[in-house]
């Protein structure tokens, strides 16, 4: 039986499932139906290819699992009728069609990555704990010695909270606001109350959390919180100065806007100071809109506080 550290069987499942991800494409599995799942195999990987990049177009996905844009189209047909994805025209390219999504496939998405953590953890229990690190050390010899063209950098999932993300977010966003900007405490203050009233009232089909996870870091966040009034409210964005210029922080943003446009808000909106100027770049380049601003004294410096609005259609 296993006792590794919980954090460390963490990181190796998820380099696990990213070896599984090579593995199949590597040795042709994805004409095969052999999940135990509803979905046959080539539709779980469109599915979870899609989530890894929060929306693609069928050319990209083609691509990105070396398989023929004519079957690619087929997959991504069925997975729209069975409404586990959703399709629509790109913001900044009227010819660009990307696939995202719906609230139902993120549910299965999630169902699928914990199924899949799951079978891994009881594979690794069987070993020692020095056992699982040869295991792993392993199957990184063998991606090496394959030649597979593997990115380098781990794909970026954004993913549901979990137990003790919400600590992590507070955290974060104390360090982070106090080295850059000198914000004192009662800035962590406010991002507790903001986190604990999130996890007090959280109601799945109006609220959501998404964390940006490598598998071996945390590396952003942002949360959808019912506003009343058929408004959503944007709070608690945050990007990890490495993952900074990535285009981390317009993915998460454009997650805010769709499941609030799917969940039949009316507007989306969201409060933030005029000196975070590259955050508000990216909610103006996204169509939202200043409505009003106020100067106002917190957190040990004078700010102008500032409401942002986009309307949903």
């Amino acid at each position: 039986m296993s006792c590794i550290n919980p954090g460390v069987r963490a990181a190796h499942v998820n380099s696990i499932r990213r070896f599984n991800r090579m593995y199949s494409r590597r040795i042709r599995l994805l004409g095969e139906c052999t999940l135990d799942s509803v979905l046959s195999l080539p539709e779980t990987r469109v599915l979870c290819e899609v989530a890894h990049r929060a929306s693609a177009s069928g050319t990209e996905l083609a691509a990105a699992l070396d398989l023929d844009a004519g079957y690619v189209s087929r997959l991504l047909a069925r997975l729209q009728r069975a409404g586990l994805l959703t399709c629509a025209y790109s913001p900044t390219d009227r010819r660009r069609r990307e696939f995202v999504l719906s609230p139902f496939g993120q549910q299965a998405f999630d169902e699928l990555t914990q199924a899949s953590q799951a079978q891994i953890c009881s594979l690794l229990d069987e070993l020692s704990p020095q056992g699982e690190r040869d295991l792993v050390q392993a199957m990184s010899v063998l991606q090496r010695t394959l030649g597979c063209d593997l990115p380098t950098a781990a794909p970026v999932l954004l993913r549901a909270h979990e137990s003790g993300d919400m600590g992590w977010i507070i955290q974060r966003h104390a360090q982070l606001y106090q080295l850059e900007y000198r914000w004192n405490a009662n800035f962590e203050a406010v991002c507790a109350r903001i986190a604990a009233e999130f996890i007090e009232n959280f109601d799945s089909t109006t609220d959501r959390c998404w964390i940006a996870d490598n598998g071996e870091q945390r590396l952003g966040s942002a949360l959808v919180v019912n506003a009343g009034a058929g408004s959503a409210q944007i709070r608690l964005v945050l990007i990890e100065p490495a993952a900074r210029g990535s285009g981390l922080g317009r993915r998460l943003i454009r997650e805010c806007i769709r499941f609030a446009s799917h969940n039949n808000y009316q507007r989306i909106t969201l409060w933030t100071n005029n000196n975070l100027s590259a955050a508000r770049h990216i909610y103006a380049t996204e169509g939202f809109a200043l409505v009003s601003s106020e100067p106002h004294h917190s957190f040990g410096h004078d700010l102008v506080a500032e409401n942002w609005q986009r309307a949903l259609p």
